[in-house]
């Protein structure tokens, strides 16, 4: 938001369309070092406000558009209407300088007149507001700014001046803009500028270097300049020297990476690691990967650089084989550093227990088989929990019986976690994995307790869904009614939940087979579209349609399958899981069907809807409008 109409603490704000979950969001950003930070605020929420897009008009509202699967949209706009800014006497300079949402559309429109309309007058008046060094700092950039965009663009002497100034906004601009010459031209300053106090123009002096043409080859000094800001404790900055770093050949920079004292700059090492990482293109690079890595007085870390030496080490892993761990160097690595983990495991940060898992997982630790377990209690977070098993399904070997049954037990509480559509996709491939672990006795058995634990789950909803089977007329209203008439009961009549109530609205959910595919909040199990935010995107009428007519509108995330088999059989579902052999797909009665591909004779993406046609005849109107209430309300998690 670069206009003056909204309150002053909107200035600089972002505006953010949350089109799943129904509202905009507003962020108010402050500098932090070379980036920034800010809280975000909902400015506008709606049941629903399926927001598509949005921008600020010339009149300084905030407009946007709504709509999106065929849905009913509209274009709105948010008026201020409280008290008001007071008006300033400018110069028609300043209110050019001053034109709001400069960068827009409008705003561009508006620049190119002015342009037009200065004539020859426009150059030298935008050179004598970037001389002025008593004129507004955000003025001056946008003097700059102009002169690059609109012409006449300003030349290398002038940037070089700018970019020594006492403001550091307007250095930050002309050095970013000292970017746009050949490398040859501007070396000096841009290594000048790689060296200035203040993150912002420091980093963008990496990114000018980048975008200059720098390759290494000359001026090898820079690689000082960058190597220094590796160890600056802005990650920003970090990152954007690192990357200019890793546009050049590893061997012009090798020599540094070797110098680095770990155990005196342990983070501007990890980051000179992190872009040899990047850049490594032999052997060598690899080993001296290792070698660096093995030099680390790992018991000196604190958890901070703990975590970045951890990440650093599963790139290293990631991008080079496996038997890298048989050489000297990694065998040193694998030997120090499992036991070491395991003692700094749990460590009570869950960002670095996440990776301590990982890294034990691959290393198969001996110990961490029991550590992950203990640690895997039923108070854990649901994601914390799954990541713990998805570690443990990696290591294939020193498995007690005890451990095993440790292991099956937790899933007799995870088939009960809920989530959205991939999440049973999910846990059946963790499923798979445990099972994998397993004897075949032991295999047997589980299956077996998996078997018994969905059979008792399905006699559940059954019971639930035929617990109001006896108040449900055998001829249901609802199928003489047309959708005009129904959608305007639901939308306009205000006594049509007079009668409604939650509970019956839950009975029709999991009668109506809704739970099957559907997860709203705690409840259903995911394959289909997760209804917990629904109203939130979709007007009553929408959802409406989407039950009477289910196939004629069929989001991509949700098309069907169409499997034909060699021996006359149809199916239809929505893909779950493939691979080599297997094709997996998801019914519609959320049951998983499995199908060897070399049965298959063809397959092709379906244009109907998994979702049955005629759900509403099992219904009365007033469960239908329960069904509406229960949706409406804020689900339980």
């Amino acid at each position: 938001y670069d206009h003056d109409v909204y309150p002053e603490r909107f200035d600089g704000a972002l505006f953010m369309g949350d089109w799943s979950r129904g509202r905009i969001r507003v962020l108010f950003p402050r500098a932090e070092g070379a980036s920034f930070q800010g809280d975000t605020h909902d400015f506008l929420i709606g049941e629903p406000l399926n927001v598509t897009d949005l921008d600020v008009g010339p009149d300084g509202s905030l407009y946007f558009a709504t709509g999106g699967r065929l849905t009913t949209g509209g274009v709105f706009r948010v008026r201020y209407t409280g008290p008001t800014r007071e008006p300033v006497e400018k110069s028609r300079l300043h209110e050019i300088l001053d034109q709001p949402m400069a960068r827009s559309a409008w705003g561009r429109e508006s620049l190119r007149k002015a342009r037009a309309e200065e004539g020859d007058a426009w150059g030298p008046q935008m050179r004598r507001v970037l001389e002025d060094s008593d004129e507004i700092g955000q003025r001056r950039l946008r003097a700059l700014e102009y002169l690059q965009v609109l012409g006449p663009p300003p030349d290398r002497e002038l940037l070089v001046r700018l970019a020594r100034d006492p403001d550091p906004l307007l250095r930050a601009g002309a050095v970013f803009l000292l970017g746009t010459h050949p490398f040859a031209e501007v070396e000096e300053p841009l290594d000048e500028a790689l060296r200035d106090s203040d993150p912002v123009v420091a980093r963008r002096a990496c990114e000018a270097v980048v975008r200059s043409g720098w390759d290494g080859t000359k001026h090898p000094r820079l690689v000082d300049s960058l190597f220094e800001l590796l160890g600056r404790p802005d990650r920003f900055l970090r990152t954007a020297a690192r990357i200019a770093l890793t546009r050049t050949a590893p061997d012009l920079w090798l020599d540094r990476v070797t110098a680095e004292r770990v155990e005196n700059a342990p983070r501007s090492a990890l980051e000179a690691l992190l872009a040899l990482v990047h850049a490594q293109r032999s052997l060598a690079h690899r080993n001296l990967l290792y070698r660096r890595l093995t030099s680390f007085r790992l018991q000196e870390l604190d958890n901070e650089t703990l975590l970045s030496y951890l990440r650093v080490l599963q790139l290293t892993l990631i991008r080079s084989p496996r038997v890298s761990l048989s050489t000297p160097y990694g065998k040193a690595l694998s030997a120090e550093l499992g036991p070491f983990l395991l003692r700094r495991f749990p460590s009570g940060d869950h960002r670095l227990d996440r990776e301590l898992q990982a890294v034990m997982a691959y290393l198969q630790t001996p110990g961490a088989i029991e550590a992950i377990l203990t640690h895997l209690a039923p108070d854990q977070p649901q994601e914390e929990q799954i990541h713990s098993i998805y570690c443990l399904r990696a290591i294939n070997r020193d498995w007690t019986r005890s451990q095993r049954d440790r292991l099956i037990d937790w899933f007799e509480r995870a088939w009960r976690f809920r989530g959205a559509a991939s999440m049973q996709g999910y846990m059946d491939a963790l499923w798979d994995s445990a099972l994998r672990l397993l004897p075949a006795e032991e295999r047997q058995l589980a299956e077996a307790r998996r078997e018994a634990m969905l059979e008792e789950r399905t006699q559940q909803l059954a019971w639930l869904a035929a617990a109001d089977d006896d108040s449900t007329p055998s001829d249901s209203v609802l199928r003489n009614m047309s959708f005009p008439e129904l959608s305007d009961y639901l939308e306009l009549d205000p006594m049509s939940y007079a009668r409604a109530t939650l509970e019956e609205g839950r009975r029709v959910f999991y009668r109506a087979k809704c739970v099957d595919c559907h997860v709203f909040g705690s409840e259903g199990r995911g394959g289909g579209p997760d209804l917990s935010t629904v109203v939130k995107r979709f007007r009553r009428r929408e959802i409406l349609e989407s039950i009477m007519y289910p196939s004629l509108v069929v989001s991509d995330q949700y098309t069907a399958l169409q499997v034909e088999t060699r021996d006359g059989e149809s199916l239809l579902g929505m893909l779950a899981a493939e691979d080599s052999t297997t094709l997996t797909l998801i019914d519609a009665t959320g049951r998983r069907l499995e199908i060897a591909k070399s049965s298959i004779l063809s397959r092709r993406r379906s244009t109907e809807s998994l979702m049955p046609e005629g759900l509403l005849e099992s219904m009365s109107l007033r469960e239908l409008t329960s069904l509406f209430l229960f949706l409406e309300q804020e689900p339980e998690f």
